[in-house]
């Protein structure tokens, strides 16, 4: 579990790590660049761990050979005029991606850390934190533009 907490990997009740979807990225997790193969997701056999070890090497193959890497444009930002620096967000993020800027008393938000799990935006008091192209203004136009 320390290695988990550490990577920003989740994990299952007997301690192993969980996949992303069980069907769809089975061995990749929630925080890009970390990939999962063989007993480290629970008992398994030769066959099946090098199965998962080859699909691994595949995924990290896809990612160094790229000539850029990309990022989702799904983060979060924070609007300083109204973040009162409570640091609450700071607790809740599990890639590690907030810190508090003592200088100003507000939150800052590593963009290359974070994953756009919404964990802060929704535990913010003040709504000062949002996902970038996730405003209310922008979704109400979207269901607008569907309807």
């Amino acid at each position: 579990t320390e290695v988990a907490r550490k990577l920003g990997i989740s994990y299952n009740e007997h301690g192993f790590f969980t996949e992303a979807h069980i069907k769809l990225r089975p061995v990749e997790t929630n925080t890009a660049g970390v990939f999962l193969a063989g007993a480290c997701q629970g008992p398994k056999d030769i066959p099946d761990a090098i199965a998962q070890g080859s699909a691994a090497a595949s995924k990290v193959l896809g990612l160094l050979s790229a000539n850029e890497i990309s990022q989702e444009p799904i983060v979060a930002e924070v609007d300083e005029e109204i973040c009162s620096g409570c640091g609450l967000c700071v607790a809740v993020c599990p890639y590690e991606a907030r810190e508090l800027d003592e200088l100003k008393g507000i939150s800052r938000v590593a963009e290359v850390l974070c994953q756009g799990c919404g964990a802060c935006a929704v535990t913010c008091p003040n709504g000062a934190t949002q996902l970038r192209n996730s405003a209310k203004d922008q979704i109400m136009s979207m269901i607008d533009a569907l309807v």
